[in-house]
């Protein structure tokens, strides 16, 4: 909704088909397990090196993402293909607890 923070996005987006590594640039990523079961939970984020555009997307230090596009991070396997198909998506909806 604001230009310019969809532009930082846009920005974001391209560099990381280029350089998925430069997502640390963004934000840190760290997994969530239950700690009676070992069940992942999600992702943990935290502001990477742009710490102004991680805020200003409306991210808090330790959300923890529990879904992408409305599909839960609750397996490894399944959250990393769901990060190899964003490439082409055209949209990101995050579910946060």
């Amino acid at each position: 909704r604001d230009a310019q923070v969809a532009q930082s996005l846009n920005d974001v987006r391209s560099k990381l088909q280029t350089d998925p590594a430069s997502l640390r640039d963004v934000l840190s990523i760290e997994p969530s397990y239950d700690k009676g079961s070992g069940q992942l939970l999600g992702y943990r984020l935290g502001p990477g090196k742009d710490r102004k555009l991680f805020g200003r997307v409306g991210l808090q230090r330790n959300d923890l993402v529990t879904a992408i596009n409305g599909i839960a991070l609750d397996d490894p396997t399944r959250a990393m293909a769901l990060l190899n198909d964003l490439n082409s998506a055209k949209e990101l909806t995050l579910t946060l607890q």
